[in-house]
């Protein structure tokens, strides 16, 4: 019988500034990518993280980086923006660069990679979600009345999650051909997303300061994750891998980590 994940314990935290989005390599390496600012580096890239908050350059560049995904034999994507423009980057787990190309103008966010090597990147100006294969084919594009203003995005053992900045704010559960299954709106502003291998959603509540856990298609709802335990700072970005819990908050330098019990 499936053990769901009930509670988070503080494993530790780590600064790394202009920390901006996240995902896990394997339980015990996290990928942070950053950005460059008036209080961060001149440079940006993507750090690597260990669970005892060790942290080492993955890659450094002059450039900001606002997500990162990673893939199946250690491919690691990150997206760079300037203004509208954004370039997708895919570096091996080495830290090589592979292959880059640029994105259509827009306000691209959140992206994820399956298993067989589709990535799925989240485009808030068109209202869709593009998939690519890793050498930059566009595959198609995934787009109906329910996707507004897409932002980040999860895989389910059925689909795909994707949280939404429309009209009313949401997270929003589709099949890989985009048809909607569920949807869940009880939020103000709702950020980043993450799905664990039981198929239950992590999602960062912005305004309320915490992290909620859905299970049973929406049906099921808890605040695993409150203010007390993010020091009333925002959460904006969440990865999650086996029973290790990632959590990047807003404008803090800070990601936090929690070990996932039942």
């Amino acid at each position: 019988m499936t053990k769901h994940y009930t509670k988070a314990e503080h494993l530790g935290d780590v600064s790394i500034p202009g920390a901006h989005s996240l995902s896990f390599r394997d339980p015990s390496t996290l990928y942070v990518s950053t950005v460059i600012g008036q209080k961060t580096p001149s440079q940006g890239g993507v750090v690597e993280c260990s669970m005892d908050v060790h942290t080492k350059p993955f890659f450094t560049s002059n450039c900001s980086y606002y997500s990162v995904a990673t893939g199946p034999e250690g491919a690691v994507a990150v997206r760079n923006a300037i203004c509208d423009k954004n370039d997708l980057e895919i570096y091996s787990q080495k830290g090589h660069k592979v292959v880059e190309w640029q994105l259509p103008v827009g306000k691209h966010k959140g992206m994820v990679i399956d298993a067989e090597g589709n990535l799925y990147v989240c485009d808030a100006s068109s209202h869709c979600i593009r998939v690519y294969d890793l050498t930059g084919e566009l595959k198609r594009v995934i787009k109906n009345k329910e996707i507004r203003k897409p932002q980040y995005i999860a895989l389910t053992l059925t689909g795909l999650v994707v949280t939404c900045m429309g009209d009313e704010p949401s997270l929003v559960s589709l099949s890989l051909d985009g048809e909607v299954l569920w949807s869940y709106d009880e939020f103000d502003w709702v950020a980043g997303v993450a799905v664990d291998g039981n198929n239950d959603i992590y999602v960062c509540d912005v305004v309320e300061k915490k992290v909620i856990m859905l299970a049973n298609e929406g049906e099921v709802s808890f605040d695993l994750v409150d203010g007390s335990m993010l020091q009333n700072h925002q959460p904006f970005s969440v990865a999650v891998c086996g029973n290790k819990l990632a959590v990047q908050l807003l404008e803090c330098d800070v990601v936090k980590l929690f070990t996932l019990t039942s």
